[in-house]
């Protein structure tokens, strides 16, 4: 894929920005975001936004309806494409810089990785095409080094300039050399048209960023080597739905990116928490970027509430996710409905539209759209399909819905149509939703597991964790399909977002019984969800169960490698709290953990029986003789 041959330096609408007052101007002085024409301008300005810490957005409806209403920052600052020297000069009043990248490349890749690593160095990025342009560029005496991408040395020399030069080829080790936060990875896909959105996001996070073919991808071993020798915690797949929805054979891209991360560590559960960033255009998912990566500078009234359309037949699943917020501080605003009519859109309308710091969806679903009832008709749709879900505040979305996130075959055929990814154009700061189907296994019990992340969330735990331990909760269960597609819950968004706690970290307590064999787990507040992690020094493969003992509960467990041993992690909450209660203070749980008996105790017991056995039959043969 190629850039547009036309001249894409951003520059500074003169009187727009010079009077702006120079606090705003100072890198970390708080600036105000930027807005470019294009994504082709994205990419000069990103290290720009980054040096100043601030966010950068395509112009238009999208950036104003789902980001500036609610970031709470200086006024936003439009940046149009113009001469090299306007640019550079407003660039070096905005802060000043150590380091110039000049670049001299029309390939969409080259120029992502020199925004990466220019973004990475704190440095300058200006897109230099001629001998005109360098000359602009020295007649600033900008920065006291340069760093050449296919630029003429000649001209360099000639120019008097200091540089040292980089060819295409090193590039993406360049940018990984600077990064310094190595747990985390983003990915990018070669030839996909949200390539460049990269760029930002690498340098904003300082992490590694690695691109890759897609048939690479779906294979799977260069990203698994790639995240084990990183030793990578946190990864983000950029990908627009035309590369999603490519299968290796099971699932779409997501689950390949799900079995390179397991298989990375060697174990069957996901030690990897992993998102997805995506839209229906780029602007949809540069927009998406910025509210994950600037989450908490988005401010309303909407951070007070949680929001909740249902239908009728979920009530009682409903009622306890309101427990959970009701029991943080957080007002409920909700819609039961029936049917699909126009007054029951009206009505789940308005409650989107209010929105929350969370907003829970208990509906029928597919990648097309929600339905209070299995045949339908939608009640919420894709953009294309006539019942788009409104403008929205910057919601973390949580599904109980089936297969809103399936992307590949047979149903998507253009971005337009996905009802996942119309939640995030219309303003989601993130998506939970399935790729395949979800069931209720009981009046109040559902295996999209939502109460669980409402709480995990609630209590500050980062999304992209909660989703990963969800799951391992998938894979323990299904431990007949193979771990990467039984890990069917997708993160649409960045894994890195984190609410402000509003809950206790630690609604309840474990003491030790039997180290290694017996625990008991002892309720401090009164809770509808428990959920804990037992260290235990007894490998994972040498732990034959773990039980619960309480068979009023509905509960899932499993097992972690961990470096000494084993982490025990246990999910509990009750079937019928709406009878019986949720968990009050001093409710106690127990918990066996049955270990293997090693192998040389079996084969000694069974020596001994056999000894036994043969001895009483030799006794038993000698009283027989006459």
């Amino acid at each position: 894929m190629r850039m547009p041959r036309a001249p894409v330096v951003a520059a500074l609408c003169a009187l727009a920005l010079l009077a702006l007052p120079s606090p705003q101007l100072r890198a970390g002085g708080g600036v105000g975001a930027i807005l470019v024409p294009s994504l082709t301008d994205y990419l000069i300005a990103a290290p720009l936004a980054v040096k100043l810490g601030c966010p950068i957005l395509i112009d238009g409806d999208v950036s104003k309806l789902t980001f500036l209403r609610y970031y709470s920052g200086p006024p936003a600052v439009k940046l149009n494409p113009a001469s090299i020297e306007s640019y550079v000069r407003a660039a070096a009043e905005w802060a000043p810089y150590d380091a110039c990248v000049l670049v001299n490349a029309s390939d969409v890749e080259v120029l992502t990785l020199a925004s990466a690593y220019a973004s990475l160095r704190q440095a300058l990025l200006v897109l230099t095409r001629s001998p005109e342009d360098l000359q602009a560029v020295a007649g600033t005496s900008l920065a006291g080094t340069y760093v050449s991408v296919g630029v003429s040395e000649r001209l360099l020399r000639e120019l008097g300039l200091s540089y040292e030069s980089l060819s295409p080829a090193q590039l993406a080790s360049a940018v990984n050399r600077e990064a310094s936060e190595h747990e985390v990875m983003v990915i990018a896909i070669r030839g996909d048209e949200l390539l460049p959105l990269a760029a930002y996001y690498c340098g904003l996070r300082r992490c590694l960023l690695k691109v890759m073919d897609i048939g690479e991808l779906l294979r799977g071993g260069a990203l698994a080597e790639a995240i084990r020798e990183n030793r990578v915690r946190k990864l983000v797949l950029i990908a627009s739905l035309s590369s999603l929805r490519r299968s290796p054979g099971e699932g779409n891209l997501v689950n390949a990116v799900y079995r390179a991360a397991i298989e990375a560590y060697g174990d069957r559960y996901l030690k990897v928490s992993i998102g997805v960033i995506t839209g229906v255009g780029p602007e949809d998912a540069l927009a998406l970027m910025m509210r994950g990566a600037f989450y908490d500078r988005l401010t309303g009234p909407w951070r007070s509430r949680l929001a909740a359309v249902y239908m009728s037949e979920g009530m009682a699943l409903a009622k306890k996710i309101f427990r959970i917020a009701e029991g943080a501080g957080v007002a409920v605003e909700h819609a039961s409905v029936e049917g699909a009519g126009a007054d029951d859109y009206r009505r789940g309308a308005e409650v989107l539209s209010r929105g929350g710091l969370v907003t829970y969806l208990n509906l029928h679903g597919n990648p097309l759209g929600m339905a209070p009832t299995m045949v339908g008709p939608f009640l919420l749709s894709g953009l294309e399909l006539g019942r788009a879900p409104p403008y929205i505040p910057p919601t973390i979305v949580l599904t109980f819905s089936c297969a809103t996130a399936r992307f590949h075959d047979p149903y998507l055929k253009e971005p337009g149509q996905s009802i996942a990814l119309a939640f995030v154009a219309r303003g989601a700061a993130a998506y939970v939703g399935a790729i395949t189907l979800e069931f209720s296994s009981g009046i109040e019990v559902d295996t999209a597991h939502t109460e669980l992340i409402l709480t995990l969330l609630l209590q500050g735990r980062e999304l992209g964790d909660v989703v990963r331990i969800v799951n391992n909760l998938h894979i323990a269960s299904n431990k007949d399909v193979k771990p990467h597609v039984a890990a069917y819950t997708v993160l649409i968004g960045d894994p890195l977002i984190r609410l402000e706690p509003v809950m206790p970290a630690k609604l309840c307590s474990v003491e030790v019984v039997e180290p290694n064999r017996r625990y008991v787990i002892k309720v401090l507040e009164r809770t509808p969800v428990i959920y804990v992690e037992i260290p235990v020094a007894v490998k994972p493969d040498d732990i034959k169960k773990v039980e619960v003992m309480d068979r009023n509960l509905a509960c899932w467990r499993y097992v972690e490698r961990a470096d000494k041993g084993s982490v025990v992690c246990i999910f509990a909450t009750r079937e019928l709290s709406l009878e019986v209660g949720d968990f009050e203070p001093g409710d106690v749980v127990k918990v066996r953990v049955v270990v293997k008996e090693a192998e040389w105790v079996v084969y000694a017991v069974a020596a001994v029986v056999v000894g036994v056995g043969a001895a009483i039959y030799l006794v038993e043969r000698r009283r027989s003789r006459p």
